[in-house]
């Protein structure tokens, strides 16, 4: 499973990397077979985002650690260093660019945003 990464260097400029999650096979939920799962992460809040088809915020910091699994539309995402990548539906973006130059996003689709967000501890 892969997931985009954006986080910040030394001098606190944001940019993006890509990643695999590693996968086990465990009992995760007897008596059920076998199912591959991550590693537990602690997670210390839920959010659901929408944002309306057309939304641009300002340059920021993501407000803390967090996971952003896009359920709806296409965003543009900009980081500190210049490189932008698109999310859509499907995609798994860790966000950590917590202090420093931050991020632009823009929503490029036709629909609207819809996000669900888990902030990690």
């Amino acid at each position: 499973m892969n997931y985009i990464h954006l986080t910040k260097n030394e001098n606190g400029v944001s940019f993006f990397e890509d990643h695999s999650i590693g996968l086990n096979a465990t009992d995760f939920a007897a008596p059920a077979p076998l199912i591959n799962n991550s590693d537990v992460e602690v997670a210390t809040q839920f959010v659901n985002l929408w944002l309306p088809s057309g939304w641009t915020g300002k340059k920021h910091p993501s407000p803390r650690p967090q996971v952003l699994f896009c359920l709806q539309g296409r965003m543009r995402v900009e980081a500190g260093d210049g490189p932008f990548r698109e999310i859509g539906a499907g995609d798994n973006w860790r966000i950590e660019d917590t202090e420093g130059s931050g991020h632009t996003t823009t929503v490029i689709s036709d629909v609207d945003m819809n996000c669900a967000v888990v902030q990690l501890g």
